[in-house]
């Protein structure tokens, strides 16, 4: 299988080698630069074959995107009148969907740490809940047994508290 590199493709100057140079590289930064190189020469195709070529630009342009993106760069390929025109627009819109898509993942890095946050809360706020249930707990313990004439050592064998922290409560 013969592999041509990015200047041997180049040299060649046609309808193939510009789809392969293309082809090479399906990274839309990548696809951008390279359609701004091949500008001269697909200003030299014939009708036809600048129609074949951007059927299968839009082709590969809009592989992975989301449906209202594909209708964008579709449309943009279909209305454009010169290639450097149709570049121009595609890297615009490009740019603009790599935006979109930057800030909603910060929205969702954003909504997903309020939640982890609401989460980890809630979770902090059931665990000192429980404390301070037990904590009033041992305290209504320690009233009743003092009530009932138990001493301090008997309370501390009895609760597992210390005599200071019996004192404490009392």
């Amino acid at each position: 299988m013969v592999r041509y590199d990015e200047e041997e493709l180049l040299q060649l100057g046609n309808l193939i080698s510009s789809v392969f140079y293309i082809d090479q590289k399906p990274w839309y930064d990548e696809i951008i630069r390279r359609l701004k190189i091949l500008t001269g020469q697909l200003k030299n195709l014939n009708e036809d074959e600048l129609k074949m070529f951007m059927v299968w630009l839009r082709n590969i342009a809009v592989s992975g995107m989301t449906a209202k993106e594909k209708v964008e760069v579709e449309k943009i390929i279909d209305e454009s009148k010169e290639v450097d025109e149709m570049v121009y627009a595609l890297e615009i819109a490009i740019r603009n969907m790599r935006e979109e898509m930057k800030m909603q993942g910060k929205t969702e890095g954003l909504q997903e740490g309020v939640e982890k946050g609401k989460m980890e809360g809630r979770a902090e706020g059931r665990a000192e809940g429980r404390v301070e249930g037990e904590r009033n707990a041992k305290i209504e313990v320690v009233k009743k047994m003092f009530a009932m004439g138990k001493d301090i050592k008997e309370i501390s064998y009895i609760t597992g508290l210390t005599d200071d922290e019996i004192r404490r409560l009392a």
